[in-house]
């Protein structure tokens, strides 16, 4: 057994170049399940506003909170899931795309250890919340790849990203100037550059278990 990390973790060019591929490979599942995730954001950001306007103090009630905490885990789980169909070249239909939601205990507690741990580490002077966030984040998908616990999952993502968090805050800044890129594109590139920038993660993430398994 090797003692070291190979040197060859993940390339950026070739994660983007991914998901451009794949995008061009699966356009039906892809973009059809993301507008399905744009239309149930759209919904609730309308709805939001509704409210807010309709209220004496331009305020939504406080249940639109819980509402969009609600939100934010189908999106993350469901549109998580029909990437790794997609790279996996398996059917993305409703039941196998809807069979994540199994995860949700899972990913609700996994995502509240990894959110209180990021905000004390950003509360300790910032760098430490980046880095337990470049260690920890990607959690998500260890739970919907491999269906690990919340805490097992934590714990696999720090050990696949020991000596490439550097490159990972890289990566990260270059999915971040796509989307803006998507953004400037009369916002409908940003449908495109999302859907590109999540097959490049779960790739990445595919890479980094690849790197860690060539070791065990």
């Amino acid at each position: 057994m090797s003692s070291s990390m190979p040197q060859e973790s993940f390339d950026i060019g070739q994660a983007l170049e991914t998901g451009w591929n794949m995008l061009g490979k699966r356009p039906g599942a892809l973009l059809g399940w993301g507008v399905v995730t744009f239309l149930v954001i759209g919904a609730y950001l309308g709805s939001y506003a509704w409210a807010a306007w309709n209220s004496p103090d331009h305020q939504a009630p406080m249940y639109f909170k819980a509402i969009q905490f609600v939100i934010n885990i189908v999106v993350t789980l469901l549109y998580t899931k029909v990437v790794f169909l997609c790279l996996d070249d398996r059917p993305a239909d409703a039941g196998s795309v809807f069979s994540v939601f199994t995860n949700s205990l899972s990913y609700l507690v996994g995502s509240f250890l990894f959110t209180l741990g990021a905000g004390i580490g950003f509360l300790l002077l910032v760098v430490p919340g980046i880095i337990f966030s470049l260690g920890f984040g990607q959690f998500t998908f260890a739970i919907i790849d491999k269906g690990l616990g919340p805490v097992e999952s934590l714990k696999r993502s720090w050990e696949i990203t020991k000596g490439v968090r550097l490159k990972l805050f890289l990566f990260g800044i270059v999915n971040a100037l796509v989307m803006f890129a998507g953004m400037l594109c009369f916002v409908v590139g940003l449908i495109p550059a999302s859907i590109i920038c999540s097959v490049a993660m779960v790739h990445v993430y595919r890479q980094l278990e690849a790197r860690a398994g060539a070791i065990a």
